[in-house]
């Protein structure tokens, strides 16, 4: 397609895990780059003289289809670079472009990952009420199914083993080196990046991979007062699980998608709780039904099922997605 902004400039669409993700390769010269998502802000981006070579995000997912196939060839193009990183590790970002990595023919690759086991988002978080807002087996690699899940939604914990489960599947334990947190990554000519950790130089690889995600750094209002409240204060993402909130007066900053999640379960316990919001927020019942014993037998022998699913469920995200775009007559 062409990108608007940046005439002669044409994206090839290589696939991707939703349409909001979908990868793009585009040639400038004699580069060849990869983009996910907004182009045209990637490509706003390389135009601050952005080193490379860099593969900018993931979400691609190695199915047997003609696209992911002229990317497999368009992959094992870039050379016989043997030092790839994907740097640090997020929970599906990382799994995805790592495991896309072996399926290519790249063997020589590590995750780093600042936590101490796989999971990434899922592994940090531990507000009450933490689950995911997208039904279990839409949130699941396409091509390692999940028969075993306990109900249409699930919590945290449950969504943690799965991806600890698929980086072992994927043949990724080796790869990964936990409690690395990069602290600087120097891109050094010919062609190479220099990265150091907290506990100090990492050496050199020829391709790094950025798979941060977006759900793991603590943003706190600027509102005056907050540095001076002696009251216990923290943040969703870092939740203090030793602050018993029994009966005390709690006040929540926000109203997003991870207060939709807190707010009913400490509602129970609090003795007077106050939400500050900017705006309303969207929200629709979740809805979540435990799957029987049985319904699992048929998800785990007929995998057909769980296709069938996947399928009817993105209809109808899709459906939600295109309904609250700007302009749309329910808007």
């Amino acid at each position: 397609k062409q990108i608007p902004g940046f005439p002669g400039l044409v994206a090839v669409s290589l696939g991707g895990h939703t349409p909001g993700s979908t990868l793009y390769a585009v040639r400038i010269g004699e580069q060849t780059w990869v983009f996910s998502g907004d182009i045209t802000n990637s490509l706003n981006a390389l135009q601050q003289d952005l080193p490379k070579p860099w593969v900018y995000s993931t979400f691609v997912v190695p199915e047997h289809t003609e696209r992911t196939a002229h990317l497999r060839r368009w992959l094992r193009g870039l050379g016989e670079q043997q030092g790839v990183t994907v740097l640090p590790a997020h929970d599906v970002p990382a799994m995805s472009t790592a495991g896309l990595l072996q399926w290519v023919g790249f063997s020589e690759f590590t995750i780093f990952d600042a936590l101490d086991a796989a999971g990434g988002t899922w592994r940090l978080h531990s507000y009450p009420g933490l689950a995911c807002d997208v039904w279990a087996h839409s949130y699941s690699f396409s091509y390692a199914p999940n028969p075993d899940w306990s109900a249409s939604f699930v919590g945290f914990a449950e969504i943690q083993a799965y991806l600890a489960d698929c980086a072992t599947r994927f043949g990724l334990d080796g790869h990964m080196q936990f409690n690395t947190r990069i602290t600087a990554a120097r891109y050094r000519e010919p062609g190479c990046w220099a990265l150091e950790s907290s506990s100090g130089p990492l050496g050199e690889f020829d391709i790094l991979i950025n798979a941060m995600g977006n759900q793991h750094t603590p943003l706190f209002p600027d509102v005056e007062g907050r540095d001076s409240f002696n009251g216990d204060s923290w943040h969703a993402t870092r939740w203090n699980h030793d602050v018993d909130l029994k009966d005390k007066r709690v006040v929540v900053v926000g109203s997003a998608a991870s207060a939709v999640q807190i707010v009913p379960e400490i509602a129970e316990d609090a003795g007077h709780l106050t939400v500050l919001q900017r705006s309303a927020n969207w929200i629709m019942p979740r809805r979540s039904k435990a799957y029987t014993a049985g319904q699992r037998w048929r998800f785990r022998h007929f995998p057909a099922r769980i296709k069938l699913t996947r399928w009817v469920q993105r209809l109808m995200m899709g459906q939600v997605e295109y309904a609250v775009t700007i302009g749309h007559k329910r808007m």
